[in-house]
């Protein structure tokens, strides 16, 4: 390339070099072992060249143990989501380095190599630090724990943060933990309620039951009812041109298997009906009309001149020329009043004739006969019945019975459940709403109300509402009111929906997140109706409480939490160790089976996890000062990440840093702790101290020279010149100092000579 200008750029373009982007290999083993306060680190040396050469290592600290599973079960686990948010203990460890001494805490600590690019290895290597070395050598002056049994910022919850000072942080209360939140696009409040008021059981109809649809006379006969049969043939007397006949003059031909009556008007109607010889009462079928005079029988039934017929209705069939057949009347029964047999309507010919399943007239001309109402039925001839009774209940006043009514049959009458007007006829009857309707007589349904939730406010029953019979009747998917009056009610709308009255259109946010602020629960807006009414993808609102809601925009990149504590004040400037905790685990936020979009193939990961999210961390980050914490003048150190190891000063502060790198991908932190150790201080006196008794004195009083800080610490009494029975108490025990009083067998105070000791922090 360094002839590059006889070259034209244009003709052979640029050339890039792109170095190693492999992770280098992982540690494959450490171990650490704690003595006098300090952990020894040991490891093994990735051999990578760029580790070993420009190189580094890259030590982490978290409280979860790792003992009481196996490595690879701890890695398999927990590794890839504590190493984001576990404490640095140290950076930039030379590649070829396999030593580190920290001071020690208790819990697991973490390694990864790092090569000459500045990529990590994939898989950290673990191993725990003896707990009950490290807990004995130090004691706990300050401790805090945010998230895990304590809320964090309890008494702000809707912000999460007590701080002000806290930034783009969302305070889950569901899983009392925080993450990056997500500016908000829209606020409101859910109001599941749609309506309220008093079920009642007014009565929405009554009469008189009619046991009877019809009745009338049978008439068997069909027009023409009788004639005189024609059989002569004659030239004189045959219609037509006379060329156009054949055989014999003023010769009679008979054709038994024919009927003709020149007087007749014969039409398809009489097809298959019945023919009778009037003076043989021979029988025969009409097969076919071949004129309005002629027909042809199935049989002969006339041997002459003159004799009378009558064409007849068929044997299952009734007929009355003054009946109003309806087709509501097919599957009804039919007496014959005067043979007192009976049979149902199979199919309505017109409404002067119907078939029968079995004959029961015989072509008796003039029988009476009647329809009865059917036992499940309810009939009125006073009646105004409409479609929309389906549903409703039907009484009978003088039995109490009651039934459903599940059909409309016409405007006098209507199909119940079950027969409670088979007594006869004049009945009084009521109907009111049915066991399934809600009626309100005060009310103004509207079809808005359709798919949502009535509520029996006695009961506490709840049922869908199907439909809308009208502005002050709605019917249920079951009972919950029983017909009994004046019940209250409401109606809510039903899980996974959402509902604001004075919010402007949603329609545009479809498909954002809607996250009840009270509680933390979480969905996706799916839909709009033309109510505004809206629909989510999980059930976040239920149906009775109001709860506060907004409409999440993109999340924030970054966010910083502050803990919720007043700055630490030691009382004094110490040099502590300090020990953090902080568990997070990785998310997506659009992980949901029912909101993730693309094709199911297409994504990665395990369904409803986080798994592979690695592009968020969180740092925690502490500053001191030797000043008063409390003072505002009080001058304080920089930010900076915390590292395990000894920090001096009197007042402590810590804030939480959150960063993600995608807009889908959270960070969800569960549990911070802060824990500042101290080492042991002993103070020791009084050698040969006598303790001396005035007048009114009765104990003696010992000062430290230098307080102690935090508890009281412990006090040891040695009585130089002790009787048998000799004891002592001691009282006023406090950070600045004691009081002993000594007592011999007989419990009167006495003179000693004591030496003392003191250990505390």
């Amino acid at each position: 390339m360094a002839y590059s200008e006889h070259y034209s750029v244009a003709t052979y373009g640029t050339i890039s070099v792109i170095g190693k982007s492999k992770p280098p290999g992982s540690v494959t083993s450490m171990s650490v072992q704690i003595d006098m306060g300090a952990a020894y680190i040991n490891w093994a040396v990735v051999e990578d060249i760029d580790v070993v050469y420009g190189g580094s290592y890259v030590i982490k600290h978290t409280s979860m143990e790792s003992s009481s599973m196996s490595h690879k079960d701890w890695i398999d686990t927990f590794a890839d989501i504590v190493w984001g948010s576990a404490t640095v203990v140290a950076t930039g460890i030379p590649g070829g380095s396999s030593t580190l001494t920290v001071p020690a805490a208790s819990g697991t600590y973490l390694i990864k190599a790092v090569d000459s690019s500045g990529f990590e290895s994939v898989f950290p290597a673990i191993a725990s630090s003896d707990i009950h070395e490290v807990e004995t050598t130090a004691n706990a002056v300050y401790y805090a724990e945010q998230g895990g049994t304590v809320a964090f910022g309890s008494t702000t919850i809707s912000k999460g943060v007590e701080d002000p000072r806290s930034s783009n942080i969302y305070y889950n209360p569901l899983s009392n933990s925080i993450e990056l939140d997500t500016p908000s696009l829209a606020t409101g409040s859910h109001n599941p309620i749609y309506a309220t008021g008093v079920h009642e059981d007014d009565v929405v109809s009554s009469g008189t039951n009619t046991n009877t649809i019809a009745s009338g006379m049978h008439d068997a006969a069909v027009v023409p009812s009788s004639s005189e049969y024609q059989a002569v043939n004659m030239v004189d007397t045959h219609p037509g041109m006379f060329d156009s006949k054949s055989g014999l003059m003023d010769t009679v031909v008979f054709t038994p298997s024919k009927l003709e009556d020149e007087l007749a008007s014969f039409t398809s109607s009489v097809l298959g009906l019945n023919i009778r010889n009037l003076r043989t009462g021979a029988v025969s079928s009409i097969t076919s009309v071949d004129s309005p005079y002629i027909l042809s029988l199935s049989t002969s039934i006339f041997s002459g001149v003159g004799d009378h017929y009558r064409i007849e209705v068929l044997d299952n069939i009734l007929r009355d020329k003054s009946a109003s057949f309806t087709a509501s009347m097919v599957g009804t029964t039919v007496l014959n009043s005067n043979a007192g047999t009976s049979a149902t309507i199979s199919s309505i010919i017109s409404s002067t004739e119907v078939t029968l399943s079995t004959p029961i007239f015989a072509n008796s001309h003039g029988d009476a006969w009647a329809v009865p109402v059917p036992a499940g039925s309810l009939r009125s001839t006073t009646a105004l019945f409409t479609a929309t009774l389906v549903g409703r209940l039907a009484r009978n006043l003088s039995t109490g019975a009651t039934s459903n009514i599940t059909g409309f049959t016409d405007s006098k009458q209507i199909v119940l459940a079950s027969g409670i007007f088979d007594t006869g006829t004049g009945v009084p009857y009521e109907i009111e709403p049915g066991f399934d309707r809600l009626y309100d007589p005060s009310a103004a349904f509207t079809d808005e109300l359709v798919g949502k939730v009535a509520l029996n406010t006695v009961t506490g029953a709840r049922a869908n509402i199907l439909s809308r019979s009208d502005s002050y009747e709605l019917v249920l998917d079951s009972n919950i009111f029983d017909n009994r009056d004046g019940e209250g009610y409401t109606i809510e709308v039903v899980t996974k929906s959402l509902r604001d009255p004075g919010a402007p259109s949603m329609t545009p946010h479809i498909g954002k997140i809607i996250r009840n602020i009270d509680t933390g629960g979480k969905a996706v807006l799916t839909g709009v109706d033309s109510y505004n009414t809206m629909s989510l993808t999980d059930d976040i609102f239920g149906t009775t409480a109001v709860a506060s809601y907004k409409v999440q925009g993109d999340r924030y990149s970054s966010g910083t939490y502050y803990f919720a504590d007043a700055p630490v004040d030691l009382g004094g400037v110490y040099t502590s160790i300090l020990a953090t905790s902080a568990f997070s685990t990785p998310k997506l936020m659009f992980d949901l089976f029912d909101v993730v979009t693309g094709n199911f193939d297409s994504l990665t990961g395990l369904f409803e996890g986080g798994v592979g999210v690695t592009d968020v961390s969180s740092s925690l980050e502490v500053r001191s000062t030797s000043n008063d914490p409390s003072d505002p003048s009080a001058t304080w150190s920089s930010w900076a990440n915390v590292v395990v190891g000894s920090y001096t000063g009197r007042g402590f502060e810590f804030r939480l840093n959150i960063t993600s790198g995608h807009l889908s991908h959270n960070l969800e932190v569960s549990n911070l702790s802060v824990t500042l150790d101290m080492p042991d201080t002993v103070r020791r006196g009084g050698t040969n101290i006598e303790t001396y008794y005035g007048e009114g004195e009765s104990s003696a009083d010992v000062l430290y020279s230098t307080p102690f800080h935090g508890t009281n610490p412990i006090v040891g009494i040695t009585i130089q010149n002790a009787d048998p029975g000799d004891y002592y108490t001691i009282s006023a025990n406090t950070e600045t100092g004691f009081t002993v009083t000594f007592y011999n067998s007989g419990n009167l105070a006495t003179q000693k000579t004591f030496n003392w000791i003191s250990i505390g922090y």
